[in-house]
């Protein structure tokens, strides 16, 4: 009966190990989603483009890669316009928006 007992308790011992174990696995699975999620919005957040012109392959979802992507732009001055900014591509120069104020 001692020996029954013994293995049920360290059942539970062990059990318990491996729920604290996978309770902190989940725990850190869901903190490195939050992260790449807070990532994402970031990027989005701070890129000078509005979300129609990021989304390049008109699919109504940003991808990650379009995300990062939105963030090679730069700015200069309009030839068209003199009181407008160009931001442009950086990977070949093209216009991805006219700013006009």
């Amino acid at each position: 009966m001692v020996k029954v007992f013994f293995a049920i308790n360290l059942f539970k011992d062990i059990g318990g190990l491996i729920m604290v174990w996978h309770d902190k696995k989940w725990l850190s699975v869901a903190l490195v989603l939050l992260f790449a999620a807070g990532c994402y919005a970031l990027l989005l957040q701070l890129s000078p483009l509005p979300i129609h012109l990021i989304d390049t392959n008109n699919s109504g979802v940003v991808s990650l890669g379009e995300a990062i992507d939105a963030q090679d732009v730069a700015r200069r001055p309009s030839t068209a316009n003199p009181n407008c900014t160009e931001l442009y591509w950086l990977k070949d120069g093209t216009e991805a928006m006219l700013d006009c104020d």
